[in-house]
């Protein structure tokens, strides 16, 4: 008999942020649950209650436009006319090539069309039990970004009609992307944008940082690094938040859209100047073993990052320790 628990984990505490600067600093915060998240905005204590509202507004916008569980979104309307163009907005257009540009550069280990696969494992559907080869061989067919059809210049897109786009690795970082060019067009210095501490990103002053922890996986009253982070964006991934249990063992939710399995590397940490770049990378690199890993991280630009395998082995990009203020592993 097959037993399956499926767990997940609506606010995992991943990282813990602190802000650092020789003069101190105080903020105000307000959170809002938007694309299935918590997520908090953090200003300095005397900034304008307008800057929080339209903050929010921002993402509302982007969470009932471009998530993929909002029934009247450009992808739901692309989901639902799968086999068929569909008319769509400029947005939806830039989203969808650069989702296929990083794609491409992470060897189709990032895939939007990851559903068939979801639902097959027991993530998104009834079924409670262990799949074969076959039926994951079977669901992989549906699964392939290089089927999503743009004509950027009729702004219709089109995806086969076994395929569905599922946006949950990507959507809420692209928000948070748009209201931190939002308060530093409205002169705002230092803030923090924090989405499920699973990523975090922050504007800061000349000389002011964020401290962010990263926590270990298997052991939330331990950490890992601490952190100093400028103007950056930190975005962690980990299979210990949400998984399915069969027969007393854990599968992960990052599925490799090559193998079809769930991924069984530790944690990936990914730094960059995008939120929406270090989500995408941290989700996409995940599946990676950790030569692969340094190999691939490297040769991209605005990326660092580090790999804990299924061992606790570590693997670092080239400049990722330029961020470490404390290294608790060693």
């Amino acid at each position: 008999m097959v037993f399956i628990i499926i767990i997940f984990a609506v606010f995992a505490l991943i990282v813990k942020v602190f802000f650092f600067s020789k003069k101190e600093t105080l903020f105000t915060d307000e959170s809002i649950n938007l694309f299935k998240s918590s997520i908090k905005i953090k200003l300095p204590e005397k900034s304008k209650k307008s800057l929080f509202e339209q903050s929010f507004h921002l993402l509302k916008t982007i969470d009932q436009n471009y998530n993929s569980y909002s029934p009247v979104s450009h992808i739901h309307n692309i989901n639902k006319n799968a086999g068929f163009f569909t008319n769509v907005d400029e947005t939806t257009i830039y989203l969808l090539e650069k989702i296929k540009e990083y794609s491409l550069l992470l060897d189709g280990e990032y895939d939007i069309t990851i559903m068939p696969l979801l639902r097959l494992w027991g993530f998104y559907s009834e079924r409670h039990s262990l799949p074969s080869i076959d039926e994951i061989n079977l669901s992989k067919k549906h699964v392939n970004y290089e089927k999503i059809k743009i004509s950027s210049k009729e702004k219709k897109i089109k995806i086969d009609s076994e395929q569905e786009i599922i946006t949950g690795s990507f959507i809420k970082s692209f928000g948070a992307d748009v209201v931190k060019k939002y308060l530093s067009s409205s002169r705002i210095n230092d803030a923090l944008i924090n989405i499920s501490s699973s990523t975090i990103t922050g504007l800061n002053k000349r000389k002011k940082f964020w401290k962010v922890i990263i926590e270990d996986p298997d052991d939330e009253t331990k950490d890992l690094f601490l952190l100093k982070l400028s103007n950056k964006s930190i975005s962690v991934s980990g299979n210990n938040n949400s998984f399915i249990s069969i027969n007393g063992e854990n599968y992960g939710h990052i599925i490799s859209p090559k193998t079809g399995f769930p991924g069984k590397n530790k944690l990936l940490a990914v730094i960059s100047s995008s939120a929406f770049k270090s989500d995408v990378f941290s989700t996409g690199l995940y599946n990676f073993s950790g030569c692969d890993f340094i190999q691939k991280i490297n040769s991209i630009d605005d990326l660092e990052g580090v790999l804990i395998n299924e061992k606790r082995e570590i693997f670092y990009s080239e400049n990722f320790k330029d961020f470490i203020l404390e290294n608790y592993t060693k």
